[in-house]
């Protein structure tokens, strides 16, 4: 597989299409399995990490200069284990010239905040993809919007978990929701 990927960073594939149509496509397809019972949760994990050292390798052989521009937050609330789909995000966003703090997963409330105050960043990305942790994002969201009031970053919210919402932005308290790079561009470029 890494010869393959090798292959084609070297003819200039696109960092996205590496991403959404190798890496994100085969994550998918492993999940369905793993849910149908088809496929052990150790080899879930051996290739979620496979994917993660992809990812790093295509970043790698794509990097820019550090962004001074004020940042972009990206995590995942709660106890939401998958970080995969919200790192793909941050560095496609990075690749598009976004300063981007990607946070990862499981930090508690109280240091989200401290980063918040720390960094300033004008945008918060949140990924769920269970939706076991809709209810952890929508707590984190109503304690954000308390503290921070209308100093509060724009809070983005997306992931698979919302597949069968409606009214994603509304029912999670986000200012808004998008299911695609292209989708958060849009409106990062309208703040």
């Amino acid at each position: 597989g890494r010869r393959i990927l090798l292959s084609l960073l070297k003819k200039g594939v696109p960092y996205e299409v590496l991403y959404l149509d190798f890496i994100q496509k085969s994550l998918i397809e492993v999940g369905r399995l793993w849910e149908m019972g088809e496929l052990p949760i150790w080899k879930e994990h051996y290739i979620s990490e496979i994917s993660l050292e992809n990812m790093a390798l295509i970043k790698r052989r794509t990097s820019k200069d550090e962004d001074e521009s004020r940042p972009i937050l990206t995590l995942a609330p709660g106890s939401e284990q998958h970080r995969i789909g919200l790192k793909m995000i941050s560095d496609l966003l990075e690749a598009r010239g976004q300063n981007v703090i990607y946070l990862g997963n499981q930090l508690p409330t109280e240091n989200i905040i401290q980063a918040i105050e720390d960094t300033k960043p004008y945008a918060i990305v949140l990924s769920v993809t269970i939706p076991l942790h809709i209810d952890s994002s929508k707590l984190l969201i109503g304690v954000l919007k308390q503290r921070f009031g209308t100093k509060c970053p724009t809070i983005i919210i997306g992931g698979r978990a919302f597949a069968q919402m409606e009214n994603v932005a509304m029912e999670t308290g986000a200012d808004k929701y998008c299911q695609t790079i292209d989708e958060i561009m849009s409106v990062l470029k309208r703040i």
